[in-house]
Order: C-alpha cells, then structure tokens, then sequence
C-alpha cells in the first residue's frame, strides 16, 4: 500500500470476503501514520472475528497477521519475527533509507508457515543492486 493515502483505506475492499480466511498475513510498506492506520485495521480485523498474532516493522515497512479467534488454539509454539535492514555498513550502521526486509514465521495446525516481505531498489537497471541487498 505505498504512497496511498491510509487514513482513506477501505478494508472491506482491501480484505473483500474477509470471513471466508482463517489466517491473513498483510505487508504495507512507506507506511506514514502506522499507528493510527494498525489501530484503524486491528478494529475492522476485531469486528471481523479476528484477533492480531504478531506484526513486525522496520522503518516503514510493517508485516502484520491475524487470525480467526475461533482457530487461535490451533497455534502451536511461539511466533517468530526478525527483521534486517540493508545497505552500506558506515560505522556499525547500515544505512540505506527504508530498504530491508521482514519475517514472520510460525506453526499453525502442525503446518509450518513463512512469510517474507522486502522493500528494495526498484527498477530493472538495479537488479543486480538488489541482488546484492539480498545476499
């Protein structure tokens, strides 16, 4: 959802047919105002049924999951996330902007999940840029 004005977002036609999902893992990047559009969404998600399991950031970038309250005993262990920023390394301190990446994995129902969201230099002229960011 980049560049998009957030405080507008519709999440019914974001998420259409939200009850018909048990799980719903969502990545938004350049996300100004995070807080007010995640308190916006964790209400639509509340009043839908779902409860949020995790949501991991960076920068602004977020990755966020919910899931059916009724399936919540269906998690087995805990939610793992980590986070990693990419780019030159000044100092001890990479710095690149808002470019990096995020997971979130997890076990759901014996079924082992992952889910990776990256946030790198756009373009085709740039891919071995981003390969680079990558590695």
């Amino acid at each position: 959802m980049a560049r998009r004005k957030q405080e507008k977002c519709d999440f019914n036609m974001l998420y259409p047919s939200v009850n018909m999902y048990d799980l719903i893992v969502s990545c938004f990047q350049e996300s100004k105002g995070r807080d007010s559009f995640i308190d916006r969404l964790n209400k639509f998600m509340e009043n839908n049924g779902f409860k949020q399991m995790k949501m991991v950031y960076m920068l602004e970038m977020f990755v966020i999951a919910f899931i059916k309250k009724s399936k919540q005993d269906m998690l087995n262990g805990v939610i793992q996330t980590q986070s990693l920023p990419c780019g030159k390394d000044v100092g001890g301190i990479i710095r690149i902007g808002n470019k990096g990446g995020l997971q979130m994995h997890f076990k759901l129902n014996e079924m082992h999940f992952n889910f990776i969201a990256c946030h790198l230099l756009h373009g085709q002229h740039n891919r071995e840029k981003r390969d680079e960011m990558m590695g």
